[in-house]
């Protein structure tokens, strides 16, 4: 396997990764809501944001390995 075919392995596996931990942060941040923790579910909410920004910078990477 190249490094190539290795990064984009980890690339991918990162993106999920990440996408999993933002999807966790929505579900906590809807449970801090309920519960009428706003404040809290914003900064939940905001992290999940941060891991799908992240994404977006592990897709250019791998659109460069193309």
């Amino acid at each position: 396997m190249t490094m190539g075919e290795k990064l984009a392995k980890l690339l991918d596996h990162w993106a999920a990764h990440n996408q999993d931990h933002a999807n966790t942060y929505e579900t906590w941040a809807a449970r801090a809501d309920e519960e009428g923790m706003g404040d809290v579910a914003v900064l939940l909410r905001k992290a999940g944001d941060m891991n799908l920004e992240i994404n977006k910078v592990f897709q250019e990477a791998a659109s460069k390995l193309k």
